[in-house]
């Protein structure tokens, strides 16, 4: 649970916050009982907020603690749901009043107004939430109270980075007692003393990125001390920069490393830099800057003004370079293998997952934590709930993505910036601090190291779990109430009994199966398994994804939470109508149904939908106008030539689509009489693309000529 306290205090508080202020919120808290409930959650949540950063750092030695943030963690999801079911039916209310037309009279206005408040279904949601809110705000005084209790210290940030610091690094080590790094430690002085290293600047920096443990500092230092550096370079300096990167700090201390006897004893920047650049000036110097965590290049070009002082050819070194390999996995088995001469101990040792070591022995999991603790709250969610994929496990940057969107993990500080791009954002910076790593096999592709995967489990245990498989005499796992997401490897025939323990788990959020490439492509969901996880009122990622399903149950359309919908490869042929209810849907997937003949009507409804996937779904007869409206990526539209009046192809309004990157325009290899030349020139005339537009491909025209569009484009 270590990570539960910081990202509640980060993401889930201050979400709850914005929540609370929200346009859907209002339309409720006109009401005076719930306006001031509402109210008082705000301040009991800014109440809480202020001691979560000692809970975070108590709960490792006190159960107590631990506890109440669970409880306080269980608390914010039912708060979130709440407040998204308030958002729902402001959203059905909205859309209820949306057929009055502006000349609509003011009386007819009033009273569908006064319909959608005081409808039966309005009349019974208002009473069930009235309860709810109740029951949230006797639980808010009760978390309120055990805080007090708990005698948790209110704003103590500063004191837990101080309990946190870590031990500054030194460029002293035993070389005999390194292995391995040989290549690397060759590989990197060789680039040092290239005469083509040199920058414009007249200094070069070399960044050295990877995990927490994985060996950088102990190359630095292997590299700092051998003795073709010590020849080569005139001045040698380290400096640890640790949490903070404070520019006076920094530039003392490479002041001393270079000549203790005259480093500044003040804290002038001016005159501190002055004393370096004297230093250095016309001398070859290595700098070496260990456990560099600052983003801010602000700070570095002001740290970096003295360096140009310096020969040509001198390195500022900032140790971020990728090294292969974690030489703290083989030194943790070393130490715990130690004095044990039976094979047997080695073979459960081989066997066993170092996730299973205890952590007192185990000093892997601390390593990696370290590059997970410095991720912001928000990557340290999206990171988190990577746990649900299994080792091994390849993903795409797409996939992971939607599936953050849908969970609420994207926070968007900036309105212009669209969900997606944020998402593709917080992917990257996990990728380039090796939290993922691109596929050997399929460079469109990403993977999880085994041991970053761990990390990943321990990150989420509690909220997150991943059931390996769901083959006979599987033990069965006893799920916690407060399970939130779940995912497990798709079998071939999974049912009821294959869920046995799986009650007490109506808050879920995320149901994942996952394929396995050893199982037969085709896999089968009872319909009675079917059903009930259509009756996870919570839940806000579904995916049946390679289930030979051919029908959904009318209670989908009952899942108000859900964001995101993955029906890939399924029979299905209809969309049930009770789907339109989906208010809240981001991402339907339909990729492979080929099978599926139409979508449901009024799919307009969907008005939050921003990624219908549908290639390869052969059968399609029609595609809704309406889904046509903030089409992005890539767009087929086909069997064009049943379009028998041009203002059909007019209103999809193509032209305007600047989102999409390719574009498939094809009519049917059908040579009928029946089929009109003149129309098909006015109609690709009509259908002319954005400028944004990268690719476009023509199939089956049958007009008589070249729309001017077009000419121009040749």
């Amino acid at each position: 649970m270590s990570m539960i306290g910081e990202v509640i205090l980060s993401t889930s508080v201050e979400m709850l916050i914005r929540k609370l202020s929200s346009e859907g919120i209002g339309l409720f808290a006109r009401q005076e009982k719930v306006h001031r409930d509402v109210m008082k959650w705000k301040k009991l949540l800014v109440k809480i907020k202020s001691v979560l950063d000692d809970a975070e750092e108590k709960q490792t030695t006190e159960d107590s603690v631990k506890i109440w943030l669970l409880d306080f963690q269980n608390l914010a999801y039912d708060v979130e749901d709440i407040l998204d079911e308030f958002e729902t039916e402001a959203l059905w209310r909205k859309l209820l009043l949306e057929p009055a037309q502006p000349n609509t009279s003011k009386f007819r206005k009033l009273i569908l107004t006064c319909w959608a408040s005081f409808s039966p279904r309005s009349i019974m949601f208002d009473s069930k939430t009235m309860s709810k809110i109740k029951e949230i705000t006797a639980r808010f005084q009760g978390i309120v109270k055990h805080k007090d209790q708990l005698n948790l210290e209110e704003n103590s940030r500063e004191k837990s980075k101080k309990v946190r610091k870590r031990l500054t690094t030194t460029s002293l080590v035993n070389e005999a007692k390194v292995y391995g790094r040989e290549k690397d430690k060759k590989e990197m002085i060789d680039l040092l003393l290239r005469d083509d290293l040199t920058t414009e600047d007249g200094f070069s920096v070399i960044p050295v990125i990877g995990l927490g443990g994985v060996g950088k500092t102990t190359l630095a230092q292997l590299v700092y001390n051998d003795n073709q550096i010590q020849n080569h370079f005139d001045l040698k300096a380290w400096a640890c920069v640790s949490e903070d990167f404070d520019v006076i700090n920094i530039t003392k201390s490479i002041l001393m490393s270079i000549n203790a006897k005259e480093s500044g004893d003040h804290n002038d920047l001016n005159l501190l830099q002055e004393e370096l650049k004297k230093k250095l000036s016309g001398n070859f110097f290595l700098l070496i800057l260990d456990d560099v965590w600052n983003e801010n290049y602000d700070d570095w070009t002001v740290l970096t003004n003295p360096f140009e002082a310096g020969s040509q050819g001198s390195s500022g070194e900032k140790i971020v370079i990728k090294c292969n390999g974690l030489p703290l996995a083989a030194k943790t088995l070393g130490g715990l293998l130690r004095g044990k001469y039976d094979l047997s101990d080695w073979e459960d040792v081989l066997h066993s997952k170092i996730w299973n070591l205890p952590e007192e022995r185990c000093n892997i999991i601390p390593a990696l934590r370290l590059s997970y603790y410095y991720l912001s709250p928000h990557l340290k969610r999206c990171f988190a709930y990577c746990s649900l994929f299994p080792k091994n496990y390849e993903f795409q940057e797409d996939e992971i993505v939607l599936l953050w969107m849908a969970e609420g993990f994207l926070h968007r500080e900036n309105s212009e910036k669209q969900m997606e791009d944020l998402g593709r954002q917080y992917f990257h910076k996990l990728y380039l601090r090796s939290f993922f790593q691109q596929s050997s096999y399929n460079t469109s592709r990403f993977m999880m190291h085994d041991l970053i995967n761990d990390l990943a489990q321990w990150a989420a245990r509690g909220i997150s779990f991943r059931m390996e498989d769901l083959l006979p005499g599987t033990k069965q796992h006893k799920f916690s109430k407060s399970l939130r997401h779940f995912s497990y490897t798709r079998g071939q025939y999974d049912g009821n009994s294959s869920f046995d323990s799986f009650h007490n788990i109506e808050n879920l959020r995320t149901f994942l199966p996952i394929s396995s490439d050893i199982l037969s492509k085709k896999s089968y969901l009872s319909y009675s398994l079917l059903h009930m996880i259509s009756k996870l009122q919570c839940l806000r990622v579904l995916s049946l994804n390679g289930y030979c399903i051919s029908k959904l149950p009318n209670s989908i359309g009952d899942l108000k939470h859900l964001r995101y919908l993955n029906l890939s490869g399924t029979r299905i042929r209809t969309l049930p109508q009770s789907l339109n209810k989906l208010y809240n849907l981001e991402t339907l997937i339909l990729e492979d149904c080929r099978r599926l003949k139409k979508l449901c009507a009024d799919i307009g409804n969907l008005i939050k939908l921003q990624c219908l996937s549908n290639s390869n779904v052969d059968s399609l007869e029609e595609m809704p106008v309406e889904v046509l409206v903030a089409v992005a990526g890539d767009l087929k539209i086909s069997r064009l030539e049943n379009i028998k009046d041009v203002r059909d192809a007019m209103e999809a309004e193509i032209s305007g689509k600047n989102k999409l990157q390719a574009l498939l325009l094809e009519w049917s290899s059908n040579t009928s009489n029946s089929r009109d030349s003149e129309i098909e020139t006015r109609v690709l005339e009509m259908l002319k693309p954005h400028q944004n537009l990268e690719e476009l491909t023509i199939k089956g025209y049958g007009g008589t000529k070249l729309p001017i569009w077009l000419q121009a484009c040749s």
